[in-house]
């Protein structure tokens, strides 16, 4: 009898386990079902637009320095290999150039992971390249209007030369003392930089007389004149029409007006209208 007890024990307390899970079975977890996102505004097609226009453009000018930086670095590699190379200029500048490539390569890093401005180098060579961006449309301009000018001077030689009836040895000589004249100029104003102004009018002036002399031994009187009509035209830009001059038959029109009978009419005139208010 004692030695059944244990056993009884067993097998009750397992009944019981057995009757408890059955009558009060755990529930299934219930499944997860995610946050719903909250919706945005939406962003209207102007924009949409903007902001598209503008990270083109942050890309375009992104890809741009990256390349850039690239192409130092890989200057700067080449240079130290070939430094460490050479005889007597393997420790010349090692700290410098070491120096400058780590900070290239940060650069690269910083722009590849879109944090250009978060380094003082970054911000360093943004501005830098802002700066060789604006002299190189300005270098641009210069080049435009340099060619602008040459074309309307072009122009008004080919021009001259079939108003004043020139020969062909005529016109090219005519061409070559102007082509002189303005590279003469160009190398005038370069080397002049912010030096006096007096000075470098008076070589312009001395420049355009001798430039006058070569050309009056060249042409004829008729010719000449003429010329010199071109050249006050090329000076002030073509504003006056020497064309019109000439078809109403008038091609001394510039005497006229430099006439001193002329002044000194204007002179009486003048002179009458102070006598009368003195009466």
């Amino acid at each position: 009898m004692n030695r059944t007890l244990p056993v009884l024990a067993i097998v009750a307390s397992v009944a019981a386990l057995l009757v408890a899970l059955l009558r009060d079975p755990s529930p299934e977890p219930a499944p997860f079902v995610p946050p719903l996102a909250t919706p945005t505004a939406a962003l209207s097609d102007s924009d949409l637009e903007e902001e598209l226009a503008e990270r083109d453009q942050k890309i375009s000018a992104l890809e741009w320095t990256v390349t850039h930086l690239v192409n130092r670095v890989v200057a700067l590699e080449k240079a130290q290999t070939a430094g460490a190379t050479a005889p007597g200029t393997a420790a010349a500048r090692p700290g410098n150039e070491r120096q400058q490539l780590e900070s290239l390569r940060s650069d690269v890093d910083a722009l590849l992971t879109g944090e250009a401005i978060e380094t003082e180098s970054g911000r360093t060579r943004l501005k830098e390249l802002v700066g060789e961006i604006q002299n190189e449309v300005f270098a641009e301009r210069v080049r435009e209007r340099t060619a602008a000018r040459e074309a309307a001077t072009n122009e008004r030689i080919a021009r001259f030369a079939q108003e004043a009836r020139l020969s062909p040895s005529q016109e090219d000589e005519v061409r070559k003392l102007l082509d002189a004249e303005a590279k003469k100029r160009q190398e005038l104003q370069t080397n002049r930089g912010g030096g006096d102004r007096r000075q470098a009018f008076q070589q312009m002036r001395a420049l355009s007389e001798e430039t006058n002399e070569q050309a009056k031994s060249l042409l004829s009187a008729d010719q000449f004149s003429q010329f010199e009509e071109m050249r006050q035209e090329d000076r002030h830009g073509g504003r006056a029409n020497r064309a019109d001059r000439v078809n109403r038959g008038d091609p001394s029109n510039r005497g006229d007006r430099s006439n001193p009978g002329d002044r000194t009419n204007r002179g009486d005139r003048a002179g009458g209208r102070r006598t009368q208010r003195g009466e």
